[in-house]
């Protein structure tokens, strides 16, 4: 589709990270510009339609047609001595 791994990561990190884009001063006074989506639209992973990246030829992509969302439960113990062993 045209969209680099590097393109998702950063809209990811846009949309959820809090991130400081920049400053603006209004009155005499700087104020942080923070980039993040609401959190009522970042709950669900479905919210992942309202995302977008542009791929090679300019057009926006929605991440749900390039990113698989999936829960994985792990099994958990409390014992100290075991090893970590990937699933």
């Amino acid at each position: 589709m045209g969209v680099s791994v590097n393109d998702i990561s950063q809209t990811l990190q846009l949309a959820y990270s809090n991130r400081r884009l920049g400053y603006f001063t209004k009155d005499g006074k700087q104020y942080q510009v923070l980039g993040q989506v609401a959190r009522n639209d970042r709950d669900d992973p479905n919210d992942l339609k309202t995302l977008f990246a542009r791929n090679t030829r300019g057009e926006l992509i929605s991440l749900d047609n390039l990113v698989t969302v999936s829960t994985e439960l792990w099994n958990c113990s409390t014992h100290a001595n075991l090893p970590f062993q990937p699933v």
